[in-house]
């Protein structure tokens, strides 16, 4: 967002109405996201309509109008400003319950507990894994993009695939490492990305899972699992259809024309219209 588009073009002699800010402190706080559960690892953004009314609120009490006018220039007017905004955040914080300068010391994961696994965003085709513990297994399933899988230590990785190359081995050999060499204070946590039919894996510092704003209805998913064949979605402003499971693959029309998973509704390659 360009601040210019809500009537912001800043210098030192422009005089502001409080109720500009409205939007652009809207907009900046529906970019941080916190924890609704203080012991789970999931985010949540802040949503327009908290900040907004944290806003709100704000000029209420500090009795403001949403007309009152500030000049960049007149320092009394920028520590009003500030005021403004700190208030507004306090609000936000009161609203979601979380204090955005708390500090702990705790870890975001236990590494000698529990290994957290990785898939790259961008990882080409479909990774399966296959994991155990004590001989029974606790995960068989396809690995979603941008997500991580959290494994016990003293589990098992019986198998990695994608697109028939195997890449258990390499899998095998990062979580003992991981397993064997585990630092609370320094927790990380196995990549794993696949292309051009190679595997890669490797072992980098632990990152929680960032928070992805949801897509619109009827648009491609990055995360989502279309398991049925011939779901219809929308992306870059082509319709398509999956011609068989798959999760994490972009459609394009280069791969519809390559006879990929995803075809262009109605073209001669769309199995689900032909």
């Amino acid at each position: 967002m360009n601040i210019e588009d809500a009537g912001l073009n800043i210098n030192n002699q422009v005089s502001l109405l409080a109720g500009q800010f409205n939007r652009v402190f809207a907009f900046a706080m529906t970019k941080l996201s916190y924890k609704p559960n203080k012991d789970k690892e999931a985010l949540t953004f802040v949503t327009a309509s908290q900040a907004d009314k944290a806003f709100k609120d704000a000029l209420t009490q500090l009795d403001i109008k949403s007309t009152d006018s500030f000049t960049l220039s007149n320092d009394s007017d920028r520590k009003a400003i500030y005021q403004l905004l700190d208030v507004a955040i306090g609000n936000v914080e009161k609203a979601i319950g979380s204090d955005f300068n708390a500090v702990t010391d705790k870890g975001p994961i236990d590494p000698t507990s529990e290994i957290q696994i990785y898939t790259d965003a961008k990882i080409q085709g479909q990774m399966f894994l296959s994991a155990s513990k004590a001989g029974a297994n606790i995960v068989n399933n396809w690995m979603t993009p941008n997500t991580h899988i959290s494994l016990p230590v003293d589990a098992s990785i019986d198998q990695m695939k994608d697109s028939g190359v195997d890449c258990t081995a390499q899998a095998q050999s990062a979580f003992a490492k991981l397993a064997s060499e585990a630092d609370p204070e320094h927790p990380q946590q196995i990549n794993v990305n696949f292309q051009n039919n190679s595997c890669m894996i490797s072992i980098g510092d632990y990152t929680p899972d960032v928070p992805v704003p949801p897509v619109p209805e009827g648009e491609w998913d990055p995360a989502k699992v279309y398991d049925k064949p011939c779901e219809k979605v929308m992306h870059d402003g082509l319709s398509y259809h999956n011609q068989w499971y798959t999760t994490g693959e972009e459609p394009t029309p280069e791969a519809s024309a390559n006879w990929g998973v995803w075809r262009i509704v109605g073209k001669d390659s769309d199995m689900c219209t032909n």
